[in-house]
């Protein structure tokens, strides 16, 4: 579909930040594990490629290691207010998977009653 796969990216990116951020409030310790657990939802759960869920956790392991310990701090502490723009661009990209689907199909709809065949 037109715009699915820019869209694909946009997604694989929120999951990547949600992720971070869920790793922020959990003990170093616990990463890897949650990370496996992460990695196997993606997949079962949410249908990503297996390349695409490790995209998202190792992406997410490897912005988070090199940050001090006062500034996974910090993120904790603006939790608040990241939880809620991260629904919002949720929000966002369901609207616009949405509005792609029924764009692709009102396009097969026309090119089936005028007899062309466009994909």
């Amino acid at each position: 579909m037109s715009g699915e796969a820019k869209w694909r990216g946009d997604f694989i990116q929120w999951l990547l930040r949600r992720t971070f951020h869920y790793l922020a409030s959990l003990p170093r310790k616990d990463w890897v594990e949650q990370l496996l657990l992460i990695e196997a939802d993606l997949v079962k759960r949410i249908w990503l490629h297996v390349t695409e869920a490790q995209i998202v956790i190792e992406g997410a392991l490897a912005t988070i290691q090199d940050l001090s310990d006062e500034d996974i701090e910090s993120l904790v502490r603006g939790a608040v207010l990241f939880e809620a723009h991260l629904a919002h661009e949720g929000d966002k990209l369901r609207e616009r998977y949405a509005s792609i689907v029924r764009k692709h199909a009102k396009r097969r709809e026309l090119s089936h009653s005028t007899g062309a065949h466009q994909e």
